[in-house]
């Protein structure tokens, strides 16, 4: 092998190393974006929101991600009917005061169009 051929090798193993390096750096900056999105935990939300640890949050449509409402059980007992539960909505969801509470420094977006595509990022 003569020493053009050997010296085009070495600038070619370099090129190749340098995009290789290149392709690790994007790949990594890439997936660290990924790792920006928080689950949004809805029943806490709905707790945050109305500062009612008894609510619990429930979806009118899984097609809608504004469909979202947060609910509260009212028990009653009476002889002789027996125990009765009452089922009261509270009102829609602050995903925001979640984003803020659990994941300071994030905001809630929608990422699927369905009922569990919040997240905070």
């Amino acid at each position: 092998m003569n020493a053009a051929v050997k010296w085009r090798k070495r600038i070619g193993l370099s090129v190749l190393a340098s995009v290789s390096s290149l392709v690790t750096v994007f790949a990594a900056a890439g997936s660290a974006s990924a790792a920006t999105d928080y689950k949004i935990n809805v029943t806490q939300a709905c707790r945050y929101t109305y500062n009612n640890y008894s609510a619990w949050a429930d979806y009118v449509n899984y097609g809608n991600p504004f469909s979202w409402v947060c609910r509260v059980n009212s028990y009653s007992a009476s002889v002789p009917a027996g125990v009765g539960v009452t089922v009261t909505t509270l009102g829609g969801v602050d995903m925001q005061k979640y984003c803020n509470v659990a994941h300071r420094g994030t905001k809630a977006v929608i990422v699927t169009w369905n009922a569990f595509g919040w997240k905070c990022r």
